[in-house]
């Protein structure tokens, strides 16, 4: 008897376990669908640091729902298309002829990178020239100036890599 009543315990125990495990991951996945449900938001709204650190997030929930990095290809993806949009909101600006705008928006592209790449990835040697044209427009071409030689820097020293 005393056998039946411990293998009982036992079970109801695991029971438990499963049951906070479950509302756990419950919780988790109401608060990446509320975030992921922003995305779209953000990004439309072109607050791209707000889109990137609600991404990370939901990738980081994601991990913490499923146990594992699987997200590791699908992170490069959006990160890419992040970039590719940001950009590409830079370039309309551009051509709009507003180059503070523009100059903003690559600035951002800077950060993105340089932190998720590094700051002496050949892409920041791209964005810097890109940010210099921006400047050169606005007539600041001192400032302009010391990026582009940055850039030059970057691009020197991956050549003797």
């Amino acid at each position: 008897m005393v056998i039946l009543i411990c293998i009982l315990v036992f079970v109801a125990i695991q029971i438990c376990v499963a049951m906070i495990k479950h509302f756990a991951t419950d919780k988790q996945v109401r608060q990446r669908n509320k975030l992921a449900s922003q995305l779209k938001y953000l990004h439309e709204q072109m607050r791209f640091r707000e889109y990137e650190e609600a991404t990370q997030k939901v990738n980081e929930l994601n991990k913490e729902i499923y146990g594992t990095d699987y997200l590791l290809e699908k992170e490069d993806t959006e990160y890419k298309k992040t970039i590719e949009n940001m950009i590409e909101a830079a370039a309309k600006a551009e051509e709009e002829s507003r180059y503070a705008n523009a100059e903003y928006i690559m600035r951002e592209v800077w950060k993105t990178q340089g932190y998720r790449l590094g700051f002496e990835h050949p892409d920041i040697a791209k964005t810097l020239n890109h940010i210099g044209r921006m400047l050169d427009k606005q007539g600041k071409n001192e400032e302009a100036e010391l990026l582009y030689k940055r850039a030059r820097d970057i691009m020197q020293k991956q050549s003797h890599e």
